[in-house]
């Protein structure tokens, strides 16, 4: 009897934690769901590439980083943010959620050298906090092994 009540005690809290992880999806995949696109942008991550084409680092445009943390984006939900690239070579693709749509892919900056994407509108409802996302590089070796991780803060 006793391994009966110790299998169930793991299996609820294995049921709890599934429950948790999934919550935690849910509510990181409303920073961007349903995207709604823009020629222009409230703020800009320009992101820099090695010579294989791996993302390396980044900037942020003026007034684009939080105060509290000047290497960390900070938006305000319904605003539009966009990143981009100085070459034309630097093709990339940014993740949000795995699980919910697909990337968000560069193509050719008009006007000028370099990609972009869309300018991409945060949810109206999206919930404040710190939010992870990746930019991997389509010319890197192993692109998914070398992704760009920065950070973005949804503030009202």
């Amino acid at each position: 009897m006793q391994s009966n009540k110790l299998s169930q005690t793991k299996l609820d809290y294995r049921l709890f934690t599934l429950c948790w992880v999934f919550v935690g999806a849910l509510v990181i995949s409303g920073c961007m769901a349903a995207p709604i696109y823009s020629p222009t942008a409230n703020h800009t991550v320009t992101l820099a590439f090695d010579v294989s084409g791996c993302p390396t680092g980044y900037t942020l445009s003026t007034g684009a980083a939080c105060l509290a943390d000047p290497g960390k984006l900070c938006v305000k939900r319904t605003q539009f943010v966009k990143w981009q690239t100085k070459s034309t070579a630097d093709e990339f693709k940014v993740y949000f959620d795995p699980f919910v749509g697909p990337p968000y892919a560069s193509r050719a900056s008009r006007p000028g050298p370099g990609q972009e994407t869309r300018g991409i509108k945060i949810a109206s409802d999206a919930p404040s906090g710190d939010y992870k996302y990746g930019v991997i590089g389509l010319r890197c070796p192993d692109p998914f092994n070398n992704p760009l991780d920065p950070p973005l803060r949804v503030d009202h």
